[in-house]
């Protein structure tokens, strides 16, 4: 049996390390078109093509009192 995500669509958030980022590789092979975004970058620019990455900005609060 032969699976296929041919047409469905995937978005996965941080993406760009560890078990999202084999996630991502694997659904792309299946046939998805998939999305991953990330605060790394430079992690996403490894991605392949047919990937599409979306590199996002760190949140840092004003008030300097938060660790997030």
């Amino acid at each position: 049996m032969q699976i296929t995500l041919e047409g469905q669509r995937v978005f996965i958030t941080a993406g760009g390390a560890g078990m999202r980022r084999a996630t991502a590789l694997t659904l792309n092979k299946l046939g998805a078109k998939e999305f991953t975004c990330d605060v790394d970058e430079k992690a996403l620019s490894t991605f392949p093509d047919g990937i599409t990455t979306i590199g996002l900005r760190r949140f840092e609060p004003e008030c300097g009192r938060c660790h997030v």
